[in-house]
């Protein structure tokens, strides 16, 4: 599936309900990070988010990846995922990996961006998700996550 120019409009607006910054992130639910800066900002926080996505790359420039996002949890996969797609084989990774005890990560070669669509589908309603920026925590529905995938073609 690739990104098409409506989809990155709709990606640009806010969708589902604010939580705020790591400090007003409630522990105990299910959270998902999605990108390198988010989660490890979480994990170094103390929260043990269920799954880790990220690339080892920040405003797609490369970066090295902290020691404790690379120990994070009890197992890692590796995915293939081009810049502006979505491959549909991320959404089984990712509804594996959410069945699993612990938690995970799942690196991707390529980029994470739209696997953060993948993962609303796979997580269950009233999942967390902490993106780009921890100011922009977000607890998203699946009914959210259709909505923006009927713009991938």
């Amino acid at each position: 599936m690739k990104l098409t120019p409506r989809l990155r409009d709709e990606l640009k607006k806010p969708l589902g309900r604010l939580v705020g910054g790591v400090d007003s992130v409630p522990k105990g639910r299910i959270t998902i990070t999605v990108g390198d800066i988010a989660s490890e900002t979480l994990v170094k926080s103390g929260y043990n988010p269920k799954l880790c996505i990220y690339d080892a790359k920040t405003s797609r420039k490369d970066i090295k990846v902290d020691p404790v996002l690379a120990s994070y949890g009890v197992r890692e996969v590796r995915v293939k995922n081009p810049a502006g797609f979505l491959v549909p084989g991320v959404f089984g990774e990712i509804r594996r990996l959410l069945s699993m005890e612990g938690g995970s990560r799942m690196f991707v070669e390529g980029e994470e961006d739209l696997t953060t669509l993948a993962a609303i589908m796979e997580a269950p309603d009233g999942a967390l998700w902490s993106t780009a920026s921890l100011a922009r925590a977000w607890s998203w529905s699946r009914s959210a996550g259709i909505l923006r995938l009927r713009y991938v073609k």
